[in-house]
Parts: structure tokens; sequence; C-alpha cells
């Protein structure tokens, strides 16, 4: 089963442990867990895009809400969600706390 990880940061942490995270990222993917992880750009550099109806806004970054920003995300292969909430942990754990939403991947979703 894949499953997608998602990351907010906790407030006021800052992922300082870059040898930790690639070290961790190595181990997954050797295990054959880890298919894609990513880390996102600080939200400076970012947009936010909103759509009513057929008229569309742009908002430029940066963001102050930064305890509700995706930090990054990770795709994993693990067989059941048990399995990808203690990998979403392992990252938590490594980057310092926070939030971290596991969802399942439509597999049949044909887009």
């Amino acid at each position: 089963m894949r499953f997608i990880l998602t990351f907010k940061p906790a407030e006021h942490t800052c992922t300082t442990a870059r040898a930790e995270m690639a070290e961790l990222c190595a181990r997954l993917r050797a295990d054959g867990v880890l298919q894609s992880a990513i880390g996102l750009r600080r939200s400076e550099a970012g947009a936010r895009v909103r759509l009513a109806g057929d008229r569309a806004s742009v908002t430029d970054g940066p963001f102050t809400e930064t305890k509700e920003l995706i930090a990054g995300l990770a795709i994993v292969d693990v067989p059941d969600k048990a399995t990808a909430v203690e990998v979403a942990r392992k990252f938590l754990a490594v980057g310092g706390g926070g939030e971290s939403e596991v969802r399942e991947v439509n597999e049949a979703a044909i887009y």
C-alpha cells in the first residue's frame, strides 16, 4: 500500500539535522519503503492560488501561519497504515517535531 505523508513543522523549529534526515531517507530507501521525499523551500518564494467560480486570486508569500504550512512530503510503500504512521513518526523525530498527515494513495484514480 502506498501512502503520502505531509509534514508541518512544530512552531519555532527548524530542521538542522540534514545529515540525520539524509541517513533516515537512505535507510528507508534501502528497505524499499521510501519511494520519494522532498522538502519545500520557505514560503517567501511561494504563492497561494485560490479559485472561486471563474475568478482566480494569487497571493505571494511569505505566509504568516507557518504552523499550517507543509514543509515536505514523502511517498512510502508499506504493508498498512500503522507502518506508515510509524514512518511519519520517525521523520517528525528527526525534523524536530510537528505534525504529519498520513493518507493512502488511491491507486485506482487516474487523472
